[in-house]
């Protein structure tokens, strides 16, 4: 089956090696007017300054939830002997540990990268 374009169009004038032109599409224009485009560094430092303090009251809020409410105390087995301390001694160390681990993973694998 021979597919030709009808003759004296443009694709038929030109030899087969030759590649048609694709048609560019127009650039697009940024809207004028965004919030994006009016935001300034100065405008976020402010923004993130004026969230800093509402975000530090609901974090200590938070704390002292976590606090009160793990006080209960709990029995914890090392095999060969057991301690009984409140809950949130157990959270918190075990949240030391988990980036202590963290911290020792990470400096082993950067200076991995270095060659050091």
């Amino acid at each position: 089956m021979d597919v030709r374009p009808p003759a004296g169009s443009p694709r038929s004038q030109m030899s087969e090696h030759e590649a048609p032109e694709r048609e560019q599409a127009p650039p697009v224009a940024e809207p004028t007017g965004s919030a994006l485009s009016e935001s300034r560094p100065a405008d976020l430092v402010s923004r993130l300054n004026e969230m800093r303090r509402p975000a530090i009251i609901v974090l200590l809020v938070y704390a002292v939830l976590l606090f009160v409410l793990n006080t209960k105390l709990v029995s914890i087995s090392f095999v060969f002997f057991t301690i009984h301390t409140p809950l949130l001694v157990l959270i918190a160390v075990a949240g030391l540990v988990g980036f202590a681990c963290g911290y020792l993973v990470r400096r082993n694998r950067d200076t991995d990268r270095t060659g050091s």
